[in-house]
Order: structure tokens, then C-alpha cells, then sequence
């Protein structure tokens, strides 16, 4: 017997651990001898005996009269002794007589000195699945048995109603499988009740019928029902794994198969199918491959499954001699919209912008997203190649609508490259690389489209060398600035000067610097120069000043980019806090285009640069498509004519008709105005005559290093030429 003590503890840990949280084991404590000493709710439940009734009997009690008379309780117990463990899947018996099949195991408990002290039997209730395995096995042998087996009539007709019963009574209790048995021809003679849980019809309801009643009506048009059982006819066994219909609708998804019966003679008698619903985990499978397979914001296909269809398609394409085109595109200003509106709107504008792609093609095309704001479509089977440019259009044209984003009208617009299949290229990797190189070039215009061509692949790897050279030159510090004088046409004095970037890489100097600002522009770069030139403008000035030169101010030059860029501010305080210079040293130049956005966002920026002491001067003016009656909304100081106005006068009277107009009506609104690129005295006569504030041009000086600029400064000697009277 257990020790009392021993025993209470195990009594304890039994209901305090186990009894309730267990539920779904019968849990039995015994002693030595193999007598119950305490068991869970979960034994209780299993065996039916009450703890009055069970407490201090054998174990023997449970197990079945061929197990005890086989000494079964004695050697489980003298092999958990023995071994530790013993493990065994047996029917047992309940106290009103039933059976039950359980998976279950016995252990030895033993005190701290390793002395036997009583063994821990833990089972769980298996019949249901045992009953399936028994009940297919049973019925599979009876059908046999019955095949095989002729005796006399009245024999044969007792022992084949016996067996019906039986196999009934077998494939009812197997309710986790739909059993089916068919004739030869499909007809349904018998299903048992696991058929009606999982279907919904009744035996008599479907009795007769032809067993396609419970396939989907794609299946049943594509012949699905016949194949079944074709294939089970002549290779012995058909699958079915396959969505099946219930009886209200409802689609579940089933495993299982279809089994040929033959009788003695190995003619065909009919068909046995079985089936499981496994509706849960295919969802779930589904579900899975879904999202390994689809953007999760906008429901589109990935970079994955793009790849995927588009060697499907090529494949396809080859085999039916069609054309196809490779669409790849991304969103203008999408970083900017981000920064400035947040993620959220980020998310709205691309989900409508997967919408409106959507929209634009065929249901045999293709619409994916790649990440971040880059999409991508597949055109099948073109008629020509033209239809790719149609294309193309059309999605330039849909995506340059405005988007209404929480209440807020945004405006961006797409960049798009064409790569057509076979013509272009005929692997998925270099249809890709060319759409990419259509698209490089297409951002340079924005809002627009570009077909690739081999043209178009030369400019573009050679802008592309352009561009790695410029991230070389920066790694390496070849940047250096040079400085304009601007001169006040009145006093004659130096009054500013306007920082102008230089390289001094020599494999840069062939290009202009309009271009390599350009390169910089489109990927991104011209955000990182701004930064340097400003802090570099800050360093210089701050020398300038401990060399005790007379006050001026610099003028720098703002890319769109880098006026956006959410840290512009911020760098822009860093550099005068870090340098110790004044922000009335400083003027920042923005474009005219740049001015016409009137965004928000913008004039925040202006108004707070204002704010700092920074003088705003608008460059290029008269370029483009501004009043001069417009600037009144803006904190505007100075204007700069740009140099293709200046260069014809005073000689081209439209252009002196602009000119005079624009110096005048500045005036008028107290913004001074700067002429840019002054290389006659013509030139220079008329400005003064019209009164304008200031000019640079290389009529006084060419841009130079800081050095000289400090010596002319010094000097006083920045002309060759005397003023003009």
C-alpha cells in the first residue's frame, strides 16, 4: 500500500493539478497491488463509477474479461516497473457494461530512495477513431467475406441480412467520415450518417440519385462525377480531394477516395467512397498561400507571384507566337505626399491607385505592386506593338487625376516604361531591365510614358555611369563651391554673392552642371548636395567674417527636392547654429515653378525661413507662367530676371517690354530685382536706366573659388570697366 502521507500528497497534486485541467484524460492513481487509490473527474466521467465505488478495488475492474483473464492489469504494471513507461491501446469497460477504446500509458511512482510506492495511469478516450479504423476494416472483410462465402440459401440470405446490420451499424458509428456506396452506374444505394452530418440530405432523401448531387457545378460541367469513377474503375483507386457541395449551398472541401467493389469473380459490383471534411484547413492553407502571394495593402499580386505569371505568360506566348508588353511604373512625388501628409495618406493613395490600374486593363492582363510605389502590368496578347503605348497612355492619363484622401485633394501622377515581348526581349529578367530603363527615363519628365528602346538603353546606362561617378565624387569630396559677385548698380558695391557648385573631379568637368544637377535631382542625391552647400555656404561665410570682410550675403540655390525634404529646416538651422552665422547672411533661391505650387506646406516653409532673418529671392523669373501680382501672397524679397531675358536687350523689344515690366512692378511692390547673366554694356545701360536694384553676369566677374573672392573683395578691384554714369 501506498505510504498515508505519500498517498494524501498524490490525492492533492491529483485534484490541484490534474483533475480539472484535464478533463479530456482519465487519470488513475494506484497502489502497488494495482488497487485505485484516487482518480480524476476525467476517469470518473470515462468509467462511470463513482469514488465510493472504485476507491480501493483492482484495476482489473476496467479491463475487459479476455485482458484480465490474459493477466493484462499484472503485466502493465510489471513492465511500467521494469522498463518506466508502459504504453497500451486496449478496450476497456465501463461499469454499465460498455466498451471503450483507449490510448493510454502507466508510469511507476517511487519515493526519494527509488522504492516502489504505486504507478500513475493515464488514459484517453481513442473509440471514435478506433470505431472509424474497425469499422472499415470490418466492413471491407465482411464484404469480402460475403463474396468469398456461399453457403446455402437460407444460410447465405441469414448471414448476408446479419452482415448488412452489422455493416450498417458499423458505418453509422463512423461519423466523421461520409460513406458512400454506389452501383456500377453512380447511383447512390447507401450512405451512412457520418454522409448526412457532412452533406445535409437524409438516406431516403438522395437514395437512387446519381452521388454527383454533391459536386460544385464547375465540376460537374467539366465531368468531374464520371472521371471519379472511371479512374477508380481502371487503376483501383480514385482521390478525392476537391470542394463538394451541402444540401443548403454551402461549399466544403473534402479528402478521401473512391474504392472499385468487386465480387468472387472480380467483375465490378459498384463503388465505396469515403470522405472527410477538411474545410478548415484548406481555408486556412488558402489563406496562407494568399498572403505569401498578395500585397497585403492593396490585394494585389507580389513581387512573387508576378514573377510566377509572368514566366507563365512568356511561356504561353511562345507557344501561340503572341506579343505581350511589360508595364513598369511608379508614382510621382509619392516621398513627398508621404512626408508631408503622412503614411496614413500614403496608404490611401496607393490602395485608389491600385483601384484605378485595375481599371484600366483587361481581366487577361495583370496588375501587381512591387513595393513601396512601384507597380507593375502585364499586357497579353498584343495586337501590335502600339497597343502597349495605348496602353501606357491610358494609365498616365488615369493616375494624373486628382485623389480626394481623407477629405484632401492630392495631385500626383505616374512615370511609366514599355518593354514589348518578343521585339524588346525575350526572358522575363531583361524585359524587367528594360521596362526599369523605360521608367528611368520617363521620371525625367514625369507624368509621362517611354517605350524602350536600344537608343534609349545607350543614353540610359550612359546616365546611369553619370550618376554612380557623381555618388564617387561625393564619397570623395570633389565638391567644391564657387562664388558670382552681385553688383548694386547704384552704390557699385559688392552687395551679395550667389554660391554656384564646381567639381573637381576631372571625369565630371566634360558634363555641364545643369546635367549633373539633374542626374541629382532624379535619384535623389541633389537632397544630400543641398545639405553640404548650405553647411559649406555657413563655413565660408563664418571664415569671412573672423577675416573681417564687409557684410553680404551668400544666395544658394534650393532644388524642389531638397525645399521638400521634411529635415530641410532643421539642416538649415543646424549649419548657421553650428557655424555661428547670422541667418540676414543668407539667401535662399527658389524656383518659379516651385512658387506657383502654393501649397501649404509650402508657404510654411517660406514663412518660417522669413521668420529665421533669411532673405527669399525668386530665380529664373520670367521663365515661366507667374504674375508678378501674384508674389504678393508670398514673403518674396528679391526677384532674379533670368539670363534669356537679358541676353537680346536692349535690342529685343518684346523681351524690353518684359523686362521693363517686371523691374517696374517689383518696385511697386517693394521687391528689389537682380538681373542675371550680364556680359554687354548694352545690357548693363539699360538695367540702370530702368532702375534695376542689382546685377552678376561675367560683365563684372566670373564665378570664382573663396579665396579670390576674398581678395577682390579686399582689393575692390571686381571690374575692368568704370561705372556708368
Amino acid at each position: 500500500m501506498l505510504k498515508q502521507t505519500r498517498l494524501e500528497s498524490y490525492q492533492n497534486n491529483l485534484y490541484h493539478l490534474l483533475a480539472d485541467a484535464a478533463t479530456g484524460y482519465a487519470i488513475v492513481i494506484l497502489d502497488t497491488e494495482g488497487k485505485v487509490a484516487s482518480w480524476n473527474a476525467g476517469a470518473q466521467r470515462l468509467l462511470g463509477y463513482t469514488a465510493d465505488e472504485i476507491l480501493g478495488a483492482s484495476c482489473s475492474r476496467f479491463f475487459t474479461p479476455d485482458d484480465c483473464v490474459a493477466n493484462a492489469p499484472a503485466n502493465e504494471l510489471a513492465t511500467a516497473t521494469t522498463t518506466g513507461q508502459a504504453t497500451e491501446d486496449r478496450w476497456y469497460l465501463r461499469k454499465d457494461g460498455s466498451r471503450f477504446f483507449a490510448t493510454g500509458q502507466a508510469f511507476p511512482l517511487r519515493d526519494e530512495d527509488g522504492a516502489l510506492e504505486g504507478f500513475i495511469k493515464i488514459m484517453r478516450d481513442n473509440t471514435q477513431h478506433q470505431l472509424a479504423d474497425d469499422a472499415l476494416s470490418r466492413a471491407n472483410q465482411e464484404l469480402q467475406r460475403r463474396i468469398k462465402e456461399e453457403f446455402g440459401r437460407r444460410q447465405a440470405e441469414a448471414a448476408l441480412s446479419q452482415s448488412q446490420q452489422d455493416f450498417q451499424m458499423l458505418m453509422d458509428s463512423v461519423t466523421e467520415y461520409a460513406i458512400m456506396l454506389l452501383d456500377r452506374q453512380g447511383m447512390i444505394l447507401d450512405w451512412n450518417q457520418g454522409a448526412e452530418k457532412i452533406v445535409g440530405f437524409k438516406r431516403e432523401e438522395i437514395a437512387g440519385q446519381y452521388f454527383s448531387f454533391s459536386f460544385t457545378p464547375e465540376d460537374i460541367d467539366c465531368g468531374a462525377p464520371e472521371e471519379e469513377l472511371q479512374r477508380a474503375r481502371i487503376e483501383g483507386k480514385s482521390l478525392v480531394d476537391k470542394w463538394h457541395m451541402r444540401k443548403n449551398g454551402e461549399r466544403f472541401y473534402a479528402t478521401g477516395m473512391v474504392h472499385p467493389m468487386l465480387d468472387r469473380d472480380g467483375n465490378l459490383r459498384g463503388f465505396a467512397k469515403i470522405m472527410r471534411d477538411n474545410t478548415a484547413n484548406k481555408v486556412a492553407e488558402e489563406q496562407t498561400n494568399y498572403l505569401a502571394n498578395h500585397d497585403v495593402l492593396t490585394g494585389l499580386p507580389n513581387r512573387t507571384y508576378f514573377s510566377t505569371r509572368l514566366r507563365e505568360e512568356l511561356a504561353h506566348a511562345r507557344r501561340e507566337n503572341n506579343m505581350l508588353a511589360v508595364l513598369l511604373l511608379d508614382l510621382d512625388r509619392f516621398k513627398y505626399i508621404n512626408d508631408t501628409l503622412g503614411h496614413h495618406a500614403g496608404d490611401l493613395l496607393l490602395e485608389e491607385v491600385a483601384k484605378r490600374l485595375s481599371g484600366c486593363v483587361r481581366q487577361t492582363d495583370m496588375v501587381a505592386r512591387l513595393g513601396g510605389d512601384e507597380f507593375v502590368v502585364i499586357q497579353t496578347a498584343l495586337h501590335q506593338p502600339q497597343d502597349g503605348r495605348v496602353l501606357a497612355g491610358k494609365i498616365v492619363h488615369e493616375l494624373g487625376k486628382p485623389y480626394l484622401l481623407d477629405g484632401a485633394e492630392v495631385h500626383t501622377s505616374a512615370s511609366v516604361g514599355v518593354t514589348i515581348f518578343p521585339t524588346d526581349a525575350v526572358d522575363a529578367a531583361q524585359l524587367l531591365k528594360n521596362a526599369d530603363i523605360a521608367m528611368y527615363r520617363a521620371k525625367a519628365a514625369r507624368n509621362s510614358y517611354q517605350v524602350f528602346t536600344e537608343t534609349l538603353n545607350t543614353e540610359v546606362q550612359e546616365r546611369k555611369k553619370l550618376e554612380d561617378q557623381l555618388r564617387h565624387a561625393m564619397k570623395n569630396e570633389q565638391l567644391e563651391l564657387h562664388y558670382q559677385p552681385q553688383i548694386d548698380l547704384t552704390s557699385w558695391r559688392i552687395i551679395g554673392a550667389e554660391a554656384l557648385l564646381r567639381w573637381k573631379d576631372k571625369s565630371l568637368q566634360s558634363f555641364s552642371i545643369t546635367e549633373l544637377i539633374s542626374v541629382a535631382e532624379e535619384n535623389g542625391l541633389i537632397v544630400e548636395i543641398g545639405d553640404w552647400v548650405i553647411n559649406q555656404v555657413c563655413r565660408q561665410i563664418s571664415a569671412w567674417q573672423r577675416a573681417k570682410l564687409p557684410y553680404f550675403r551668400v544666395a544658394i540655390n534650393l532644388s524642389p527636392l531638397q525645399f521638400r525634404d521634411h529635415d530641410f529646416l532643421a539642416s538649415v538651422k543646424r549649419s548657421l547654429k553650428e557655424h555661428g552665422v547670422s541667418a540676414r547672411c543668407i539667401e535662399m533661391e527658389i524656383t518659379e515653378r516651385l512658387l506657383m505650387e502654393n501649397t501649404d506646406d509650402s508657404n510654411a516653409t517660406l514663412n518660417e525661413l522669413k521668420a529665421m532673418g533669411i532673405q527669399i529671392s525668386v530665380d529664373d523669373f520670367g521663365t515661366g507662367y507667374s504674375a508678378l501680382s501674384y508674389l504678393r501672397n508670398f514673403p518674396v524679397d528679391v526677384i532674379k530676371i533670368d539670363q534669356s531675358l537679358v541676353q537680346h536687350l536692349p535690342f529685343n523689344l518684346q523681351d524690353v517690354a518684359i523686362a521693363s515690366s517686371i523691374i517696374s512692378l517689383a518696385h511697386n511692390l517693394g521687391i528689389k530685382v537682380v538681373a542675371e547673366g550680364v556680359e554687354s554694356t548694352d545690357q548693363l545701360a539699360f538695367l540702370k536706366r530702368q532702375s534695376c536694384t542689382s546685377a552678376q553676369g561675367y560683365l563684372f566677374q566670373p564665378p570664382v573659388p573663396a579665396l579670390q573672392l576674398e581678395d577682390i573683395m579686399r582689393s575692390g578691384q571686381w571690374s575692368h570697366m568704370n561705372a556708368i554714369a
